[in-house]
């Protein structure tokens, strides 16, 4: 269905939403044509949804008329069907009403209802619930591969050790060379900790970023593709080892940022800092 059909069935829509939280249903619209044509401000906020955030920034930013007939049909229906990805959310997801500085109510239609629909055992009934909010590689890959809107989807993760440089150059060039969303697993402290505190050790994976698609990765100040031969090959083992405490710098998208810089706390961020925050990457395309 095209997005002006789509507009006018919220348009005409009599009766109540299926969430509380939305009120007015005109809002609707205007919230996702906002996050249509700025996919970046679907966003978490306090709520620890960065998984569905980038699923959805993805689809948002891909395929419009997916984001908005999935939002419609929450909304006016109370669940939604992308493909096989069924989404029915329970009734205490529906039910809440927190303030809209916690997080936007479309943006709690979209993601909460992602989250609660497609968890085994918990409910996600709150932007407190941090627990049942978090989202594993697998299944952000399975939500990408239900939807049968991808050609390729690509899980290259990590849970407990970081993921090397060769695995973040693969990701760099899908994103430039093939075109493809790259979500980036990473420790959120990257982007917020204290310059002068250490990053050894202390860093989960605990957060998902979209790779901007108009970031430039450099290292010293020459894009990270180009050291892509270095990495298996002996003769520059002395090189690559320098290369670790060389400058890393790029953007990513989140927290309502189209480019958000990773070294937003830390401008001398090296190769190697950031690899203690790194455990992989998803990508569809």
């Amino acid at each position: 269905m095209s997005l002006d059909l789509i507009f006018k069935e919220l348009d005409s829509a009599k009766g109540e939403s299926a969430f509380t939280c939305i009120k007015n249903l005109k809002d609707v619209r205007r919230n996702v044509q906002k996050r249509i044509i700025e996919p970046w401000k679907i966003r978490q906020r306090y709520a620890s949804l960065c998984g569905p955030t980038v699923f959805m920034q993805t689809l948002a930013s891909r395929f419009p008329e997916v984001y908005a007939q999935y939002v419609a049909d929450l909304i006016l229906k109370g669940e939604a069907k992308i493909g096989n990805l069924k989404i029915k959310p329970g009734n205490d997801c529906k039910k809440y009403n927190g303030p809209s500085n916690m997080i936007d109510p479309v943006d709690w239609v979209a993601l909460a209802s992602l989250r609660d629909a497609t968890n085994g055992m918990f409910d996600y009934q709150s932007p407190s619930d941090e627990f049942s909010g978090i989202t594993l590689p697998s299944a952000l890959e399975g939500w990408f591969v239900k939807t049968g809107l991808f050609r390729t989807v690509d899980n290259r993760t990590n849970l407990i050790f970081d993921k090397g440089l060769g695995n973040f150059i693969d990701a760099v060039t899908k994103n430039v060379s093939n075109n493809m969303q790259v979500c980036l697993f990473i420790g959120s402290r990257l982007l917020n900790m204290s310059p002068k505190s250490s990053s050894k050790g202390n860093c989960p994976a605990d957060h998902w970023v979209i790779l901007s698609s108009n970031s430039r990765v450099l290292v010293d100040g020459q894009p990270i593709t180009s050291y892509k031969s270095w990495i298996n090959d002996k003769s520059k083992k002395e090189d690559l080892e320098k290369l670790y405490d060389k400058k890393i710098t790029f953007t990513v998208q989140t927290w309502g940022e189209a480019n958000f810089p990773a070294t937003q706390t830390r401008n001398n961020l090296t190769v190697a800092e950031f690899l203690d925050f790194y455990y992989g990457y998803v990508c569809a395309g």
